[in-house]
């Protein structure tokens, strides 16, 4: 399988929860063991990697570590990975900032609305799918 370009980012907005849906993945892993929280967020979920290439969540193998599990507690301990299939389709630039900015629109509210405005301006300077996952460089 081909190798994945973190970060990825969630897409399909119109299917997003809450703000959570616009945190990009960094890596491969989640840091909670909890069922509900994979479910909403990951399971049968797709998320496009810098190349623009689509792959969806399929399941997550629990860490074989004992330290690992023993010392669950602590924050970013305790992590699962993530399995990955490539769904063989692409998104191009202006599809992924058009679904983007209208993730950002519908979760913007009093609050954020100076930082959602900056975002949406990032977001539109961009010139790859890289740049927007990772900001403008």
């Amino acid at each position: 399988m081909d190798e994945i370009n973190f970060p990825m980012t969630r897409i399909n907005s119109k299917s997003w929860l809450d703000k959570e849906d616009l945190f990009p993945l960094f890596n491969g892993y989640i840091y909670t063991s909890k069922e509900k929280l994979f479910n909403d967020y990951y399971r049968n979920k797709e998320f496009v990697d810098c190349k623009g290439d689509i792959y969806k969540v399929i399941d997550r193998i629990p860490p074989t570590n004992f330290w690992r599990n023993f010392l669950k507690f602590l924050p970013n301990v305790y992590r699962e990975k993530l399995v990955f299939i490539k769904t063989n389709k692409r998104i191009e630039l202006m599809e992924l900032k058009k679904d983007l900015i209208s993730g950002i629109r519908r979760f913007n509210n009093d609050a954020t609305s100076e930082a959602g405005k900056e975002w949406i301006m990032e977001i539109e300077r961009s010139k790859s799918i890289k740049e927007v996952l990772c900001g403008v460089q």
